[in-house]
């Protein structure tokens, strides 16, 4: 059982290097840094305060967990809404 604080932030620019190590652990290919300059950028994020993803950080905040956020635009009821869809959702044993 994980005992030490933990908690939950918006993933920054720092935090890339860290992000793709967290890919690499669980044999996933890593994001380039065009990608993650293209998932940043996305469109539905564009007029939005949505983070591009977000990272369970430890007491030292080093990344031990992260979870991308794809943000996507729906009609619902004749107007549209920003939804969330997670993508590369990864968390260590150890969190």
């Amino acid at each position: 059982c994980y005992t030490r604080p933990m908690f939950l932030r918006p993933a920054q620019d720092q935090d890339l290097a860290a992000i793709n190590r967290l890919h690499r652990d669980v044999w996933w290919p890593e994001r380039s840094a065009e990608g993650w300059a293209w998932v940043q950028a996305q469109p539905g994020r564009q007029g939005l305060d949505a983070p591009w993803g977000w990272v369970l950080a430890d007491a030292a905040d080093r990344p031990v967990g992260f979870v991308g956020n794809l943000v996507q635009t729906l009609w619902v009821g004749g107007t549209t809404q920003p939804v969330a869809t997670g993508f590369s959702i990864i968390v260590t044993p150890e969190a």
